[in-house]
């Protein structure tokens, strides 16, 4: 009668434990945050379009423009200005300080005016011209078009002021031996994963000497092959670097079992890959591997 007993209390840990495995495929918590107000005029500047791209010959200008708004609720001051532009490690450190053979794009450009008073809603243009010089380097070169905010005037000099800094990447393509080559190195989608969200990455390599957008879409499918969730990007290789290209799903359930399908194209090349992942958090597949050692010596138990 023991034996029994014993034996059907791991059959019903079975039981449960498969129970909350199911359960799991259909229950999505929900979080959602309420962003405070405190009813102050609110200071924000964008800028379009996020970057510019040229191409021009050695020894040429041409003159172009991008827009400022003043997207907030008080008037302000900003001044425009450029920087080196360049990138580091697969993660694309995006860095505005040092100097390379390709980030010397900045030192091409001349604005015709610096500083500027905008109103709430209000856009301005702001107007520029680059200068390209004899012998520059064929390929590509790179720098940031800066508008910034300026802090307004204060009889306060113990107050902290933080300024607000948006930008604009500047792509310049100088015409000569131009070349334009990278090959896809990996995917990846590790089959375990222990929490939200769906994590995958493609790493592409640039070998040319210019940059070039790679265009992913990534399809994400239940076990009935239902698609549960679509994502599309367009993302800049820059030349001699490799670039981890990353897609995050936060919404997916804390379990369950799903296919990722990652399509990529970039220059003339195409590339298909796909991976199944599990997402099940830590206690469950310890609950679930306790169930099934407890069912399987019960069972061993019983067949003696």
């Amino acid at each position: 009668m023991t034996m029994m007993r014993t034996l059907t209390n791991y059959r019903l840990l079975i039981v449960g434990s498969l129970f909350m495995l199911l359960a799991g495929l259909f229950f999505t918590p929900q979080a959602g945050a309420v962003e405070a107000d405190d009813g102050a005029p609110r200071e924000q500047i964008t800028l379009s379009p996020v970057s510019k791209s040229h191409t021009i010959k050695s020894g040429e200008s041409l003159n172009d423009s991008f827009k400022v708004i003043n997207s907030g609720d008080t008037t302000f001051s900003f001044s425009v200005y450029a920087r080196p532009f360049s990138v580091s490690g697969e993660q694309y450190e995006q860095d505005f300080v040092s100097l390379t053979e390709r980030s010397n794009a900045y030192r091409w450009v001349q604005f015709d005016k610096t500083k500027w008073d905008i109103k709430p809603g209000e856009t301005v243009t702001v107007k520029y011209t680059l200068r390209v010089p004899d012998g520059a380097t064929p390929g590509g070169h790179y720098g940031v078009m800066f508008a910034e905010t300026q802090p307004k005037d204060s009889d306060d000099d113990s107050s902290v002021v933080r300024n607000k800094r948006v930008g604009s990447v500047l792509k310049v393509r100088v015409e000569g031996d131009v070349v334009e080559q990278g090959k896809h190195l990996s995917f990846n989608a590790p089959f375990l994963q222990n929490r939200p969200p769906l994590t995958s990455v493609e790493r592409i390599e640039n070998t040319g000497n210019v940059d070039f957008d790679v265009t992913q879409l990534m399809t994400v499918k239940d076990i009935f092959g239902r698609t549960k969730y679509t994502d599309k990007k367009i993302q800049t290789v820059y030349p001699d670097s490799t670039r981890a290209l990353e897609f995050n799903w936060q919404g997916v359930n804390w379990f369950g079992l799903y296919k990722v399908e990652m399509s990529s194209e970039f220059l003339d090349q195409s590339q298909d890959s796909s991976n199944y992942v599990l997402i099940a958090p830590v206690w469950l597949l310890v609950v679930a591997v306790f169930a099934v050692i407890g069912g399987g010596y019960a069972f061993f138990r019983h067949n003696r």
